[in-house]
């Protein structure tokens, strides 16, 4: 994602064993503010997940059935190679 531009470049380089290094060190630092947020406690953030999951579920889910319900058409329908 980030070679086409949709996040910011240096996401592109990878590490020694072929992880993003800098994608890696902005997960740690976002994983550590969390725990600072919420007091150390992994319990409260049990709420946060859930919330997450199911938002990425309903989200993947409500564009494939706008893509879906369109209804193709032989017009409509793009050429394939």
């Amino acid at each position: 994602m980030a070679e086409d531009g949709y996040l910011p470049r240096s996401l592109t380089s990878q590490g020694r064993q072929l992880v993003y290094s800098e994608g890696l060190w902005l997960l740690a630092i976002l994983s550590g503010v969390l725990l600072l947020v919420f007091g150390g406690v992994t319990d409260r953030l049990i709420p946060l997940f859930a919330v997450g999951a199911f938002l990425a579920f309903t989200l993947s889910q409500s564009g494939m059935v706008r893509i879906g319900g369109r209804g193709r058409s032989a017009a409509r329908a793009p050429a394939w190679r």
